[in-house]
Parts: C-alpha cells; structure tokens; sequence
C-alpha cells in the first residue's frame, strides 16, 4: 500500500478500479486543490496528490506545527491516558509504543503511571517535549528497528491518516507488539455525519496531509490484512468529534479555514489574527455561539446514531 497515485486508477488497498470523484478540497494552508476519491469496494478515501507537483513533506512546514495551549493539551491527553486505564486488561503498566507521539506528552505521562513507554515521530527536534526526546525514535516508524515482541501496546492517535503506506506500519506494528499484545489507533471517520455534511470544509479532511480518509469498513480491512484479529470499532474522542462539528461549522463561513484551531494551537494571535484576517475573525466571533449550538446537537445525534467523527480502533496480534 505504497504511495497512492491515481494515476493508476487503483485503490491501494484492495486495487480496485471502482475509484469515485467525490469532490475537491485546498489545504487550509497552501490553499493547494486536491481531489478525495473513494473506492466503491473497500470504502477508502483517497486524496490525489496528481495536482500537485510536490512532495508530502512540503506540507509539513512552519505554518503546520503549533504547540497546544496548555489547557487544551493537558485535556487532551488526560482523555488518552483514561482510554488506555479503562481497558483493565492492560494493567498493571506493561510497555507501551506511541507511533507518531508529537510531541511525547502522552508517552511520558504515562512513564509516570509505571510504564515503559517510548514513542516514534518525524515532526522537528524542537517540537517535542525536552524531557521526553531520549524515549523517542525519530523518523519513519518502519525504519526504527524495534525488537520483535517488544510492546504490550501500540498505539496511533490520529497518526494512520497521514502515512503513505498505513499497512505497512500496521504490518511492522503486528511484528513488535507481544503475543495478545493490542493495537489502538484512533482516527477521524469518514463516514461520520459530519464528514457527510461538512465535505471540503470538514475539519478533520485536512488535505493533504490526510493522505487516506477511513469508514470503519476500510479500517476493518486494513487491519485485518496486517494480521490483527478480534478487531474492535468504538465511538471515541469527545474533544476531537465535537471540535471537528464546531470548527467545521465556522469553516462553512470563513475564507481563512482552521482559524480557532490554530489559535488554540498557538499558531495565530489575537493580535495576528486581527491584523492578517480581520473579517474571518469577526465572522468567528459573531457565529461561534450558533455554531456552538449546531455542532452540540450534531454531536450528540451522530453519536447516538453510530456515526461518530472519531473512532477507535482495537487489534490484537495473536497468541502463538
């Protein structure tokens, strides 16, 4: 499941010609168009690179990378650091690999509950957690050269959708983790009301740094291929499914998309955003409590329904 050009009209994952248009989207950023397409198949959205003349890694450059505020990060990771205490199971601590950890709050957070934790990422040095670089791996996590039945856990918060080859890091992943050992993955779901509803202006389609855009029927299939098994789908994320509702909202209205992300990110200013984007700015400001309103029963109502914006995604490597 290498690099996904369409141009050889074949989904990646189940090769497939059945590849349908859905609709165009621009990086919030470069403002670069991309097309998503979808395999009638599978289920797997794709976004076509065929536009753009560029590598990925391009996209990843300092407009991307922010540092949360610290309210918003340390909830964030009190949420995952609660998923992993709910599944009894895994207790007492074992060891743990974050794959694509940012910047290491969450790996370190849990060193302080007992376990041995460590993390692999590609994002800059001077984006994670001085404390936390000697537990972190950097670059390609195929390339990091674990031991083979090394962790009891892996896990993947919103990392899979950006890699250009997922299975292959669900295959390497199937390989380091212990007999019975569980793979948790954490992504946005595109079959979700809100991926419906909101299409180019959804928050979580992030093209292209999104490479892949999974339903829980092509998440299924990908693990399934690496060789995991009793797989699990959970509805998950209260921050993230419902910020994707409300940011999504605001980003019907705005021409600068991703605006209150990013200042919660540290990205932009108050100061900077009245400078740079007045207009958006005042547009965020005067629909943020309808949209609040909006985004709360659309949240509660594709929950309810099964159809949540982010799922979590549980598979087990078998026991030998």
């Amino acid at each position: 499941m290498k690099n996904h050009s369409l141009n050889t009209l074949k989904c990646p994952l189940c090769q497939s010609a059945e590849l349908d248009r859905l609709f165009q989207a621009d990086d919030y950023i470069a403002l670069d168009p991309f097309v998503v397409h979808r395999c009638a198949h599978c289920d797997l959205a794709i976004t076509d690179l065929g536009l753009i003349n560029k590598n990925i890694s391009d996209y990843y450059g300092g407009g991307y990378y922010g540092q949360r505020k610290f309210l918003v990060e340390s909830i964030i990771n009190y949420v995952r650091v609660g998923i992993i205490s709910r599944f009894k199971y895994l207790t007492p601590a074992l060891s743990l690999l974050d794959v694509g950890c940012g910047n290491g709050t969450f790996l370190m957070s849990m060193r302080k509950r007992g376990w041995q934790s460590f993390g692999t990422e590609i994002a800059p040095s001077n984006h994670m957690r001085q404390c936390a670089g000697e537990f972190i791996k950097k670059g390609d996590f195929r390339k990091s050269d674990f031991s083979g039945n090394s962790f009891d856990v892996i896990t993947m918060w919103h990392s899979l959708e950006h890699v250009e080859d997922p299975l292959g890091y669900l295959i390497e992943a199937e390989r380091v983790l212990k007999d019975g050992g569980v793979l948790i993955a954490e992504i946005p779901n595109f079959r979700s009301w809100q991926a419906r509803i909101f299409r180019e202006n959804w928050f979580h389609l992030d093209v292209p740094r999104h490479l892949f855009h999974f339903s829980p029927k092509s998440i299924s299939i990908l693990f399934r291929k690496a060789g995991l098994e009793n797989i699990r789908i959970r509805r998950s994320s209260l921050i993230y499914g419902f910020f994707g509702c409300l940011q999504s909202a605001l980003n019907v209205f705005s021409v600068r998309k991703n605006l209150f992300f990013d200042f919660l990110n540290n990205k932009v200013s108050l100061g900077g955003m009245y400078k740079d984007n007045r207009k958006d700015l005042f547009i965020n400001i005067i629909l943020f409590i309808p949209a609040l309103i909006v985004s709360i029963a659309l949240f509660l109502a594709e929950t309810s329904m099964g159809r949540s914006g982010i799922i979590l995604v549980l598979g087990h490597k078998s026991v030998k």
